[in-house]
């Protein structure tokens, strides 16, 4: 069931996507195991995974630390109108997820820039840069990795 977001937010969206906080996709990444070679390569190839998994993490999260977008738990949603950008805090509970509160409302003439970064792996990162110097510091899970990055291209055009 699609997330009813333009009665929420009382306009029409432009562009949006699900996002997280900086470094959550990196830490799901420590958890992550090799299987299918043998046992001993199995721990090996595991553990420098996880180290390195970890290491991404910290410095993530030390970025999200600096991050002046609203917290908005584990899961939000970033929202494009054709006058504002709005972060909308999600509810999931178990495998439904539904709007929230509407955290924050940024008209799109106070967005400075807004940046894109790809990864292979969990997240994509999402920087939304305000005149102010204040930034959102993001991440767009991987199922959502088009919707983010046609999200900073509307920003930017």
């Amino acid at each position: 069931m699609a997330l009813d977001v333009e009665s929420a937010i009382g306009a029409t969206e432009l562009a949006g996507t699900k996002v997280n906080k900086r470094g959550f996709g990196a830490s799901l990444g420590g958890s992550a195991a090799v299987s299918g070679g043998a046992p001993l390569v199995d721990a090996i190839s595991s553990t420098i995974l996880q180290g390195a998994f970890r290491k991404k993490a910290r410095g993530q999260k030390a970025k999200a630390a600096v991050s002046s977008a609203p917290d908005f738990g584990k899961i939000g949603y970033l929202a494009v109108t054709a006058e504002d950008i709005v972060l909308i805090k999600l509810d999931a509970t178990g495998l439904k997820v539904r709007l929230g509160e509407v955290l924050a409302r940024v008209p799109r003439s106070e967005i400075a820039a807004a940046d894109f970064e790809s990864s292979a792996m969990y997240a994509s990162g999402v920087t939304i840069t305000f005149a102010s110097g204040d930034q959102w510091l993001l991440e767009a899970p991987r199922p959502n990795r088009k919707a983010a990055k046609e999200l900073v291209e509307l920003l930017n055009g």
